[in-house]
């Protein structure tokens, strides 16, 4: 097994404590985000890089750079919170297609949630972003094969349903 050490994690302890992020490996690199920050790690395996990517209205965004979590149990699960309330977090990192991956974030002192579209062959983060409004009940769990996926219970039916959205990019 080879150990890979990745400098720079934004509040480490976070991200290992709170679920959220993603990875996925596309030519020759493992793409991966973690939930404390909305950046993505890019590790190139023949250089045995590491590279991170920012989306260009990062220094907008609620993000913690130095401080970090610890502590008994419950004092874990209130500064969890805390970071939840006043801090951008990535709920989930998917790889879209073969050009895209979307990063889906959590903003508490903007829109709610918010989906950057980042470019797998330029590797840039796309200017236009998706704002999902706080009050909103849209929400996905998953993004792959240019679709979008959401599971719901509808009372209606009394069960569970995916729902599957075809997601198109336009411009940038």
């Amino acid at each position: 097994m080879e150990v890979i050490s990745i400098e720079k994690i934004l509040a480490p302890n976070m991200a290992f404590r709170y679920g959220g992020g993603g990875m996925f490996a596309h030519q020759n690199r493992i793409y991966f985000a973690v939930s404390s920050a909305p950046v993505i790690y890019s590790y190139y395996l023949a250089e045995k890089r590491t590279t991170i990517y920012e989306p260009e209205e990062l220094s907008q965004l609620s993000i913690v750079r130095n401080e970090d979590i610890g502590g008994s149990p419950v004092a874990v699960l209130r500064e969890v919170q805390t970071y939840l309330k006043n801090y951008t977090t990535t709920l989930h990192f998917d790889k879209l297609n073969s050009d895209y991956a979307i990063l889906h974030t959590k903003q508490p002192d903007r829109s709610g949630r918010e989906l950057f579209l980042f470019d797998l062959n330029t590797k840039d983060f796309m200017k236009s972003t998706y704002k999902i409004g706080s009050d909103s009940d849209e929400f996905y769990q998953a993004f792959g094969n240019s679709k979008a996926y959401s599971i719901v219970f509808l009372d209606e039916a009394d069960s569970w349903v995916l729902q599957v959205y075809d997601v198109t990019i336009s411009g940038n």
